[in-house]
């Protein structure tokens, strides 16, 4: 994307707004980022984005938006906020596991268990999750018995916690960014 502007002797200059791998130009002309967050925060919590309910968890996102220089949809591709808090979809983190070269075999994908074998810098083991043992352990529960997104994704729920489990146990540096 580029924004034309007209420099003082007339001249058209073209301003590169460079989106992919972050390095958002625009970021580095704010003066104010508590100011920038507030007004970003807004915008992306009245916008629903994300699952946001609240400016203060806009302003989050806005912070990562700022840190890592990436425009809030760009954003939206690696990171949802869950029950508040700002978690790294586990698409995004299957997609940097394959790119670092681990591989998943998946052996079972149902609304009831989903498992996978993962294979990484000559590790390999199956990971397993089941919709008894997410019930069991209360993550796909809430006030009033299942959460709406277990009952009606199960299999992608489930998929989800295999991926994150997986990940955050071969390579944590994709989750750590460390």
């Amino acid at each position: 994307m580029y924004d034309n502007n007209i420099n003082m002797d007339g001249e058209s200059k073209k301003n590169e707004i460079a989106t992919s791998g972050g390095n958002l130009s625009v970021y580095s002309k704010i003066n104010d980022p508590i100011q920038a967050m507030q007004v970003m925060g807004e915008m992306i919590a009245g916008s629903g984005m994300f699952g946001c309910t609240k400016t203060e968890q806009g302003m989050v996102l806005a912070m990562q938006c700022l840190a890592e220089g990436k425009a809030p949809l760009e954003l939206a591709k690696t990171y949802h906020i869950i029950e508040g808090k700002l978690s790294m979809r586990a698409d995004a983190m299957l997609g940097r596991y394959l790119a670092k070269g681990g591989k998943v075999k998946w052996t079972e994908r149902s609304d009831k268990r989903v498992a996978g074998i993962w294979i990484c810098d000559g590790n390999e083991l199956e990971i397993a999750v089941s919709l008894e043992d997410m019930k069991a352990n209360g993550v796909a529960l809430g006030k009033n018995g299942l959460k709406d997104n277990w009952r009606k994704f199960p299999r992608q729920m489930l998929t989800a916690r295999v991926i994150s489990e997986a990940v955050r146990l071969l390579i944590p540096n994709i989750v750590t960014g460390k």
